[in-house]
């Protein structure tokens, strides 16, 4: 039975984060076509924060189907974006909560309990974790649904290649926008200061490479809403400017998680081409709350619509 025929359809409207829902975590706004016309307002153009950015002209390299092969096992790659290619045409499919998810018996009982709302996660206030977005990501090329999720062809491990697999069949092509929202949150936070004006050779604002800390202010956070700036998000910065990790819906490390990871080692127009893959989530430290502060960015991911160019 598929995740369609499984998760409430009222679950589309998802858990609102600083006001837009899977998408908008993402940083996407709905309205415009994707890669290729013909993909239509459903499709997405999903990259990393290390090639790109937000804007007009997109991002350098955006999510792809090596050799635009729609087949069971076929590797994820980034390639040069293009309005031409439909081996970058995706869309998100049966967005929901983790808890939805886990109603439908499409992740287990320990994903929801740590990203499902399951348990206790701010001792100061006593609210439960995050209950965060919960999706499948489409292959389509031209607009056409083939059936075929990104995902994995067994439950997440290190350094596991990620591929397209059957959408619905299994948690393994589940991906969960960890963006930590804590109902419980306080009314006011202190969060650290960036400055973005000074960037290494090749980089674009924001981009969290070119964080400097310049000190601290007190943000009001609206207590019966979510918020960018929530303290138990694993990077509110990244997130404001609409980047989170993406961890498998297989996951079995909560302590790290394993999430999608773009290879340290590899550029997107390396011979062979680098294959996406799954790996714990790394990070400096912050001391309180999750135990990754700020999120090393070959791991954290956005998503525009709009043909790309």
């Amino acid at each position: 039975m598929s995740i369609k025929s499984k998760v409430l359809a009222t679950a589309a409207t998802l858990a609102l984060v600083g006001g837009v829902g899977t998408a908008g975590v993402l940083g996407a706004a709905v309205g415009a076509n994707a890669a290729t016309p013909s993909c239509g307002p459903g499709c997405i153009d999903i990259f990393s924060p290390l090639f790109g950015g937000y804007g007009p002209t997109n991002s350098d390299f955006v999510l792809d189907v090596f050799r635009q092969h729609a087949r069971i096992g076929q590797p994820l790659v980034l390639f040069r974006s293009s309005q031409y290619d439909p081996a970058e045409d995706f869309q998100l499919e049966y967005n929901g909560l983790v808890s939805d998810f886990a109603a439908a018996g499409l992740v287990s009982p320990n994903v929801a309990l740590h990203y499902g709302g399951g348990a206790d996660g701010n001792p100061a206030t006593g609210a439960p974790y995050a209950d965060d977005p919960g999706f499948e990501i489409e292959y389509a090329p031209y607009g056409v649904d083939s059936g075929l999720c990104v995902g994995l062809n067994k439950a997440a491990s290190q350094e596991e290649g990620v591929t397209l697999q059957n959408c619905g069949d299994s948690s393994t092509t589940v991906w969960i926008a960890d963006v930590g929202f804590d109902p419980g949150n306080p009314g006011s936070v202190t969060q650290t200061v960036y400055d973005f004006t000074t960037c290494p050779s090749g980089v674009t604002p924001p981009s969290p490479r070119c964080r400097v800390t310049t000190g601290t202010t007190t943000v009001t956070v609206p207590p019966s809403g979510p918020s960018f700036f929530n303290p138990g998000t694993d990077d509110p910065v990244a997130l404001i400017f609409g980047y989170a990790p993406l961890i498998n819906g297989s996951d079995t490390n909560f302590s790290h998680p394993f999430v999608l990871t773009y290879p340290t080692s590899g550029y997107p127009t390396d011979t062979p081409r680098p294959q996406l893959q799954v790996d714990n989530l790394t990070g400096f430290s912050n001391g309180i709350g999750p135990i990754v502060g700020n999120v090393n960015e070959n791991q954290l991911w956005g998503a525009d619509f709009g043909v790309l160019y």
